[in-house]
């Protein structure tokens, strides 16, 4: 049996009027399996549209130099926020004011990253990576694309963007899931019921 790690869901809800209609955030290590050059990418394909968008990059590392170049090359290094390491209550505070949270790794295994973006109401879309089915079991949660693919990344904001229901129903959805399975209390039962299944027979919790 395996138990999920769980968050701390009271930090991480937000109402949907706390929300910037046009800013995306990522939270990744700026390494370069975490792909964060796509997220860029998106960013400059919504941006050829509408220049209002916004792009919130939490994390560090080693690649910032080369991305920072990149958002010049693509003309929207104005439109970036390097938001660098930051705390949990900070990094809440950006989940809370986003409505789209992107997450584009090779790499990945069910991320803290990404319950706590959706706990907080953002819309998410995501690459396929090893077992995200399980955080997005279809498209009633958010969207999940494949490896590399810029261009599904841009029309699931897009769609989203005009169709409200739709991101309301993910956020509902979405904290349902987690409040069932991956959050710290949900946890704390899991391991609890599976305690009792293997204690000897009359030894009582």
């Amino acid at each position: 049996t395996v138990i999920p790690r769980g968050i701390d869901i009271a930090s991480w809800r937000a109402s949907a009027e706390s929300k910037s209609a046009m800013t995306v955030l990522t939270t990744a290590r700026l390494h370069a399996e975490k792909r964060v050059d796509l997220c860029l990418q998106v960013l400059a394909l919504l941006c050829h549209e509408d220049k209002r968008w916004r792009l919130s990059i939490a994390g560090d590392g080693p690649e910032r130099r080369r991305l920072e170049a990149l958002a010049a090359e693509l003309q929207v290094a104005d439109h970036v926020s390097w938001l660098g390491h930051v705390s949990p209550t900070k990094l809440a505070e950006e989940a809370a004011s986003a409505t789209y949270f992107v997450l584009l790794s090779e790499r990945e295994c069910l991320p803290n990253a990404l319950k706590e973006a959706m706990y907080a109401g953002c819309y998410c879309i995501v690459t396929q990576t090893d077992g995200i089915e399980d955080l997005i079991p279809d498209g009633t949660y958010g969207v999940v694309v494949p490896q590399g693919d810029v261009d599904a990344v841009v029309r699931a904001i897009r769609a989203a963007s005009t169709d409200a229901e739709r991101r309301e129903l993910a956020t509902e959805r979405s904290r349902q899931l987690l409040e069932t399975r991956f959050c710290v209390r949900a946890g704390v039962a899991q391991m609890v019921e599976l305690w009792q299944q293997c204690a000897p027979s009359g030894l009582e919790a």
